[in-house]
């Protein structure tokens, strides 16, 4: 089965945003996602649902989602446990579109909270034009006011002056081996210099792409498959940051567009993205 467009969102049920859901079910027909983009081409919604206990309540809750396909649009619910974040999403996915022999001109991974912005159309062609360049995966970029950062090429990085100088009391990121090397369970600090990243709110892609990544990587997340998730390990240093990185260090390259805050940066239009609901029940300090 081919698709025009793969749309993947990560959603855990505990926050409870079925609205953001809803959201994208009505919305995802109506962009204009290319200049050269037939209206009537299918589009995949897969809802990455993520549970701490899958209860009946929550399979009932979700499985009627599959019940709204459209002519143009296919709802799929694929389960999982609480482990892993996006970049876990985005394995699993990538796992099952593999798996059904499933095809697209476009894959996109999203948090549940953030879409596209209705009201600039012809975000492919945007993408293309990085494609083309060799671009292996476009994301977003979140503005940060810390003195350590540099925002530059599409990406994020850490100043020369704090590289492996960073107060220790720092919030993350902390990358260790651990975080990006595969097979290892080392607790030492990499080096400043080798972390680059974009944010972790989107990641749009090929399957043929990410395929040649998984296939480089083998996994796309180290995150323990039997810890539960938390933000800062499995969301920032196994995930935002540490994939990105380990993309970075096998040869894979990516770009991230502005994706601001308004609530954060005034007076600063978000052209490519908007957000959705952001109510989370997340202990963002763990």
């Amino acid at each position: 089965m081919h698709y025009y467009y793969i749309h993947t969102i990560s959603y855990y049920v505990n926050n409870n945003r079925l609205d953001n859901i809803t959201y994208c079910i009505k919305n995802l027909n109506k962009i204009k996602y290319s200049k050269t983009n037939n209206s009537n081409q299918k589009i995949l919604f897969i809802i990455g649902c993520i549970y701490d206990e899958l209860t009946e309540n929550i399979k009932n809750t979700f499985d009627k989602f599959e019940t709204l396909n459209t002519e143009l649009l296919d709802i799929k619910v694929i389960y999982r446990k609480n482990t892993g974040g996006t970049i876990k999403t985005m394995e699993n996915t990538l796992n099952y579109v593999t798996e059904n022999n499933i095809t697209s001109n476009y894959f996109g991974v999203f948090e549940d909270d953030s879409f596209y912005n209705l009201d600039n159309h012809f975000i492919f062609d945007s993408v293309d034009k990085h494609f083309n360049n060799n671009i292996d995966i476009v994301g977003c970029q979140v503005w940060e006011s810390r003195p350590d950062i540099i925002h530059k090429n599409g990406y994020k990085y850490f100043k020369k002056e704090w590289c492996n100088k960073r107060p220790i009391n720092q919030f993350v990121p902390w990358i260790k081996e651990k975080h990006i090397y595969i097979n290892s369970d080392s607790d030492k600090l990499v080096d400043d210099n080798i972390i680059k990243w974009i944010d972790g709110a989107l990641y749009i892609t090929t399957i043929d792409k990410l395929k040649k990544i998984k296939k480089k990587l083998i996994k796309l997340t180290l995150a323990p498959e039997n810890t539960k998730y938390t933000h800062c390990e499995h969301g920032i240093n196994y995930g935002e940051i540490g994939f990105p990185t380990r993309l970075s260090i096998n040869g894979f390259t990516f770009f991230g567009f502005q994706h601001p805050d308004s609530n954060c940066i005034p007076n600063i239009k978000n052209i490519y993205f908007q957000y959705l609901n952001i109510n989370s029940i997340g202990n963002k300090t763990i």
